[in-house]
């Protein structure tokens, strides 16, 4: 099993946003004034903006853009209405839904993961002092993190359609490299967090005045939305990476199967 680069992932996942200008405005733009919207209106009402909501977003923006990066030909719908003579629409739905479930019960899984491993370390650093918190923030974060990016290795393929890889095939096909790729992950986030350091210094200075609130507004939404292209970028990169291993995996896998079910004896 050949290393995963994580420089080449991070490489490829900037790169796809300037190969793929128009993608990049038909499926991220939209969103990011959608996000936008929800966050002021909630913000407005005395709440914050709906978790299930931004879920709903990346996913649509996650799976677009797998398809984007790694098909080049992706349908830009939430869901199709009119099936093609090839049923190309219905295999969208299909794939759409599957990613749709599945995002949800990783999220749901990593929630649960967080707060069964959280809970002790609470216990001990709510008393402490930040630093302290930071560090066990921390411990979580690498105890939790390979877990949820190496599972992830089954959202690529499930947006375009190939095989179906399993949680369990995921995990055998990325053993030995959470490490690399957690890199990868927090490679692609360091541009992200040094424009958000920039830009919350100019919102601080006098010339932005007022309209630094919706400045703000606009910009937590490029954020949110733009990170999520470039995370799928990373994971995209990660599986084309892996992509010759996967098929052989794969068919291993099947020729397992099939000689096991042969080993059974036949009931007559």
């Amino acid at each position: 099993m050949p290393n995963i680069s994580a420089v080449t992932a991070v490489k490829d996942a900037y790169t796809a946003l300037y190969k793929h200008p128009s993608a990049i405005l038909k499926i991220v733009g939209p969103m990011i004034i959608l996000v936008a919207l929800i966050d002021w209106f909630t913000e407005s009402n005395g709440g914050s903006a709906s978790s299930i909501a931004m879920l709903f977003v990346s996913i649509f923006i996650a799976f677009s853009w797998h398809r984007e990066v790694l098909l080049e030909n992706p349908i830009l719908v939430l869901w199709a209405t009119k099936e093609n003579k090839d049923g190309s629409e219905n295999l969208h739905n299909r794939a759409y839904g599957q990613f749709m479930w599945r995002s949800f019960g990783l999220a749901g899984t990593l929630v649960a993961c967080a707060l069964i491993i959280g809970l002790p370390f609470y216990q001990f650093a709510k008393d402490e002092t930040v630093l302290t918190i930071l560090v066990v923030a921390l411990i979580l974060f690498v105890l939790i993190a390979p877990w949820f990016f190496r599972s992830a290795l089954i959202f690529p393929a499930v947006a375009i359609g190939s095989p179906e890889i399993t949680l369990s095939n995921a995990w055998a096909l990325s053993k030995g490299q959470g490490l690399r790729i957690l890199a990868g992950y927090i490679l692609a986030a360091v541009p992200m967090f040094l424009v958000i350091i920039l830009v919350g210094f100019l919102l601080l200075t006098p010339v932005v005045g007022s309209a630094a609130y919706y400045i703000d507004l606009l910009f937590g939404a490029f954020v949110t939305c733009v990170s999520t292209a470039i995370w799928a970028g990373v994971n995209s990169s990660i599986y084309r990476q892996l992509g010759p291993e996967i098929s052989d995996f794969l068919k291993s896998n099947e020729t397992n199967i099939t000689a096991a079910e042969k080993a059974v004896p036949n009931e007559s």
